[in-house]
């Protein structure tokens, strides 16, 4: 792993050093560093930008009225593991209370959710609305009450990071949204902004067409083009979509997205990189010789595929070029600069597995 590391770093000074090159400064901030890189334990620059603009609408006797009911709510529950991991159940209100900083608030947006109060969901612009477990969603666990807030706040985040917070009026699309687990906190978050979601799944679309008011969900096909006119969206995400694509259609899916951005307009993209195949050995969910054989790759090529879904797909969603993949730092900067803009690489900023683009159109 040591050599593998080595590489990583590599990759990662290659995309510092190529910066004045590549991803030229806004003329306005010259001065100003413009790239931001580091790594999966550096996570003091967390803002969490879209749990704070919802937690802060809260009072103390919010607060207060959700540590009560947390106290008593002992619930017993299952706990999300990886997958092949033994069954583990925890009491609902024990990350609540082993929780401080922005977790706390997480957990407290989480339970207040469960907990459904009026003047609660009211303030927060939050609901209680659950998909069921025949529909796709990313988890059916009672702690995704609410939505997704980490992964709201990682896009918050990079694009804040990346020079262009979320603003009233912005059309933010969600690509490959599933059930809307993070567009729904978006929406909660920047009730002004325009929120849409795409998907191929149809049944999750339809399901969260139905539930989740105020945002524009739309099936999308696995094959571009999407429904939108050129330039007319401010900002797209994709949390692990580019971590499931064959090498074409990944491309593909970035010149489509390129397409309907506005010029200047940011990706956040999260992909499986090297520091994933020592996050997937530590939990024993492939083995060494397939860890192997995709570190191989990612060296030699710097793309590694395998179409894992087989015959019935992905919840119904047949792909042949729907897997899995593992990218490198160098086959971003080959394939995607100059048309795209690499504003900022963060490795493994993804719950310590996936790293972390975020890309723009350039202005011309």
């Amino acid at each position: 792993m040591g050599e593998l590391r080595r590489k990583a770093g590599v990759a990662k000074r290659r995309l510092i050093n190529a910066q004045a090159e590549l991803f030229p400064k806004p003329a306005a901030d010259a001065n100003k560093p413009f790239a931001r890189e580091y790594g999966p334990k550096e996570y003091g620059a967390e803002a969490a930008l879209a749990t704070e603009a919802i937690h802060s609408r809260l009072t103390d006797d919010d607060l207060a009225a959700i540590a009560t009911k947390a106290e008593s709510d002992t619930t017993l529950v299952d706990f999300p593991v990886p997958p092949g991991a033994p069954p583990k159940q925890i009491p609902l209100n024990q990350p609540w209370r082993e929780s401080t900083g922005v977790d706390r608030k997480r957990n407290d947006l989480m339970l207040g959710t469960r907990f459904a109060e009026p003047t609660f969901l009211e303030k927060t612009g939050l609901t209680t609305a659950t998909p069921p477990e025949e529909i796709h969603a990313m988890t059916h666990s009672p702690f995704g009450a609410g939505g997704g807030f980490y992964q709201a706040d990682l896009v918050a985040d990079g694009l804040a990071s990346a020079g262009a917070p979320i603003a009233d009026g912005d059309r933010i699309l969600d690509f490959g949204c599933s059930s809307g687990r993070v567009a729904r906190v978006l929406h909660a978050a920047y009730p002004n902004a325009q929120i849409l979601g795409c998907d191929p799944n149809g049944p999750a679309i339809e399901w969260a067409d139905g539930h989740l008011a105020g945002i524009e969900f739309t099936k999308s096909e696995n094959e571009p083009p999407l429904p939108y006119e050129d330039g007319s969206i401010a900002a797209a995400f994709g949390i692990s979509i580019w971590s499931h694509y064959a090498e074409a259609l990944a491309l593909r899916w970035y010149d489509e997205i390129h397409r309907v951005l506005r010029p200047g307009g940011h990706l956040v993209s999260t992909t499986h990189g090297p520091q994933s195949i020592d996050f997937y050995g530590d939990i024993g969910l492939r083995s060494n010789q397939q860890l192997a054989d995709i570190r191989e790759s990612l060296y030699l090529r710097g793309y590694w595929y395998a179409p894992e879904f087989g015959d019935k797909g992905d919840w119904g969603v047949v792909n042949s070029e729907w897997g899995t993949s593992f990218v490198s730092a160098d086959w971003m900067l080959d394939n995607l600069t100059p048309k795209w803009e690499i504003v900022e690489y963060a490795t493994a900023r993804n719950e310590d597995n996936q790293d972390v683009y975020v890309l723009r159109k350039p202005l011309s």
